[in-house]
C-alpha cells in the first residue's frame, strides 16, 4: 500500500460493521467465521470490477464464470500487484477456514486444527494488548483483512485508471 492513507469508505460499511460486531459478541465461531469470509470475498469482488473497469459482467458472475471464486479473485488480486504475498496468504487461510466451518458444523476457533490456522492468519499482526482469544485473534485478523480490501478500493479509486485503445 502507498504511504498516502485514503480512509475506506462504502456505501454498506456500518451495515458490514454492525453484522461482524453481531457475530463477534453473540454469535457462534462458525456464524463468525462465515460473516467475515462473506465479506472478505465481496470485498475482494468489489476490488476487482473497481481496478477492471472494463471488464463484462459474466467474468464475475455465475458458477463457471472466471472469477466467480474466491480462490480466483485473491489469485487474479495478487497477480496485479493489489496486495502483497502476506495477505494474500491470510486470505488464502481464512478462505480455507471458511470452507472448512460451512461444511463441518461442530468445529470451533478453540479446536486443535484451528488454533494453528489463527495462529498463523495473526502472523504480522500486532497483538500486544489483545487477550489471549483465539475468537478475538480471529476477529482482530478478519478485521485487517477487510479494512486492508476496504483501503486498497479506496486507493484504487482515487488513482487514474489506464484508458482502453479501443473503447
Amino acid at each position: 500500500m502507498t504511504g498516502n492513507l485514503v480512509a475506506p469508505d462504502w456505501p454498506d460499511k456500518e451495515e458490514f460493521m454492525k453484522e461482524f460486531n453481531k457475530e463477534l459478541s453473540t454469535g457462534s465461531d462458525r456464524a463468525l467465521v462465515l460473516v467475515a469470509g462473506a465479506m472478505t470475498d465481496e470485498l475482494l469482488l468489489r476490488l476487482l470490477k473497481i481496478s477492471l473497469p472494463f471488464a463484462c459482467d459474466e467474468m464475475f458472475e455465475g458458477g463457471n464464470s472466471v472469477l466467480s471464486s474466491w480462490s480466483a479473485r485473491s489469485t487474479i488480486v495478487r497477480s496485479l500487484g493489489l496486495i502483497p504475498e502476506e495477505d494474500y496468504r491470510r486470505l488464502n487461510l481464512l478462505r480455507k477456514m471458511r470452507n472448512d466451518m460451512a461444511h463441518k458444523l461442530s468445529l470451533t476457533l478453540s479446536d486443535s486444527e484451528f488454533v494453528n490456522r489463527v495462529q498463523e492468519l495473526c502472523k504480522g499482526i500486532n497483538l500486544s494488548n489483545i487477550p489471549d482469544n483465539d475468537r478475538i485473534k480471529f476477529s482482530v485478523a478478519g478485521l485487517y483483512l477487510i479494512s486492508m480490501l476496504s483501503l486498497r478500493i479506496a486507493e484504487v479509486k482515487n488513482s487514474p485508471i489506464v484508458r482502453p485503445l479501443f473503447p
